[in-house]
């Protein structure tokens, strides 16, 4: 059989969006999309990427293949896709039952693979492409690839705000640090990307609700409260609001846009769960409950998250806010 390779151009959506949406044909040399080979060597049949863009370097590479009777160079090191990367980073995390393990999962999932496409259609957020996609998009192909000045490329089209910014930028340095781990690459690129402007994300005050949004306090209403509580009985997992079966994250969101619902029509505006437990938390913190007992009922891992958050309503913060400005009044002087 005869060992010929033909070589062709494989366009992006971006370039065919140039053309009228037509694809400019196989052999179109004036654009930069990745250049494919396909064709018979040694009996095999090939149809892979030449990780090249450049016509008269992919002719090259062809015709070194050809002669050699070969795909692949035998001395060469071998060079690891970032489709088999990828795959086997998110093969490689660990099942776990927790809802944080799942939801990081997910995360990282839709950072290098692109969320839910069934997701993406319902939505009405702007959704940005995973690295996979981008990767192709671009005519990268393998691993070592992708440098700094693509990753640049890649975080600039984010239109994600600077938290969940971050947050990707350390998605990627793991699955970079897990490419190094396994000799994949040398160095982690993404160690070049930065927070905007360099700092940190700037912690967003805590919005309890008001006293117009509760029901007044009273024997009648913790008896209320009692009775319904008494009334919800756990399903056989032994959860209240939860089957045990399908994802946290699932139930999580399905009861939040319930809330959403309830808060729509009470007419409370910013109304989310999430300000009960900010609600709960501050209460305790005005009544004078010391804030690492209120930590620990929070569930934090440390007094100082619990800290970042509700250091404003710190009732000893507020006697002492009180006492310095009353300070700085008496001491006062009058300016000449």
């Amino acid at each position: 059989m005869d060992q010929v390779l033909t070589i062709f151009r494989r366009h992006t959506n971006e370039c065919m969006g140039r053309h009228g949406g037509k694809d400019p044909g196989r052999k179109y040399r004036r654009c930069l999309c990745p250049i494919h080979a396909e064709g018979h060597l040694g009996g095999v049949m090939y149809r892979k990427a030449l990780d090249t863009t450049s016509w008269t370097r992919a002719q090259d590479v062809v015709r070194e293949k050809e002669a050699r009777g070969t795909w692949d160079d035998p001395s060469a090191k071998k060079q690891v896709t970032i489709a088999e990367a990828v795959t086997t980073f998110v093969r490689s995390l660990t099942a776990s039952s927790s809802g944080k393990a799942n939801s990081t999962t997910r995360k990282i999932r839709s950072i290098l693979l692109g969320v839910n496409p069934e997701w993406a259609i319902q939505t009405q957020r702007q959704v940005d492409e995973g690295l996979l996609d981008f990767s192709r998009n671009t005519g990268l192909t393998t691993v070592d690839q992708l440098t700094v000045p693509v990753l640049s490329e890649y975080a600039a089209g984010w239109t994600c705000g600077p938290k969940h910014r971050s947050k990707r930028v350390q998605l990627l340095r793991r699955f970079f640090r897990y490419s190094i781990a396994a000799g994949w690459l040398a160095t982690n690129p993404a160690l070049s990307l930065e927070h905007p402007n360099g700092r940190a994300t700037k912690v967003q005050p805590k919005q309890p609700f008001d006293a117009q949004h509760l029901p007044q306090e009273g024997p009648e209403w913790k008896a209320i409260v009692e009775q319904v509580m008494e009334a919800i009985q756990p399903n056989p997992a032994g959860y209240y609001f939860w089957s045990g079966q399908s994802a946290i994250t699932t139930a999580t969101d399905n009861w939040r846009r319930r809330f959403e619902q309830v808060f729509k029509q009470a007419g409370i505006e910013g109304g989310h769960p999430h300000r009960f437990r900010d609600t709960f938390a501050v209460d305790l913190l005005l009544r004078g409950v010391p804030i690492d007992q209120v930590s620990a009922l929070l569930g934090h891992s440390s007094v100082k998250i619990t800290e970042q958050y509700y250091l404003p309503f710190v009732a000893a913060r507020r006697r002492q806010i009180a006492d310095s400005l009353r300070r700085a009044w008496a001491n006062g002087t009058t300016a000449e």
